[in-house]
């Protein structure tokens, strides 16, 4: 005989992983670090702040949406002092491979609008240089997950971004995570 624990538990797995969630449209928000190249490819420590929505149609496990992101650094090198400020808006497009309780799936975006500001200062000689950012390419590709608390969302984005500004020789390529809170209707 299976004890009252084993029967819960098989009950409580079965629940998890075979109720669809209806909910449509997402809204979330999510903070994020990142180590991306910077310019001439030195590593960079990143922050971004953002929201997203995310549609997803019932029964099916296909998922899209718009993010708005801004990406902030502050590094001092040993010659200068690098200050990015970007603002990204971004198509995202994803499929769940568990979309219960527990939503797993991978998620992928298109930046449609990058821009933003690099401030350079010489920490030698104390003379400082402005230039527009202007990424023509701008992609990501990502694993999320995490767990559905009645309306309420709480995750996890691991991922890799790659985007570039040639004329400044900036390259924004390099992995990065996110938490994430949302809500759900």
């Amino acid at each position: 005989m299976t004890s009252i624990y084993q029967k819960t538990l098989i009950l409580l797995i079965t629940f998890l992983f075979s109720y669809q969630a209806h909910a449509i449209v997402q809204f979330r928000g999510h903070y994020g670090l990142g180590q991306p190249d910077g310019r001439h490819s030195e590593s960079i420590d990143s922050k971004a702040l953002g929201a997203d929505v995310i549609v997803s149609l019932p029964l099916i496990p296909i998922v899209f949406g718009l993010r708005y992101e801004k990406i902030t650094t502050d590094d001092r090198f040993t010659t200068n002092t690098e200050k990015v400020d970007l603002n990204r808006i971004a198509i995202l497009g994803g499929y769940r491979l568990i979309d219960t309780l527990l939503f797993v799936g991978v998620l992928g975006s298109l930046g449609i609008i990058n821009d933003g500001e690099i401030k350079y200062k010489n920490n030698f000689t104390g003379t400082t240089f402005d230039s527009e950012i202007d990424m023509s390419t701008n992609l990501s590709v990502a694993v999320e997950g995490g767990v559905k608390l009645n309306d309420f969302i709480l995750g996890l984005e691991l991922g890799y971004m790659h985007g570039e500004d040639k004329e400044n020789d900036f390259d924004f390529n390099g992995t990065y995570g996110k938490a994430i809170l949302g809500y759900e209707f």
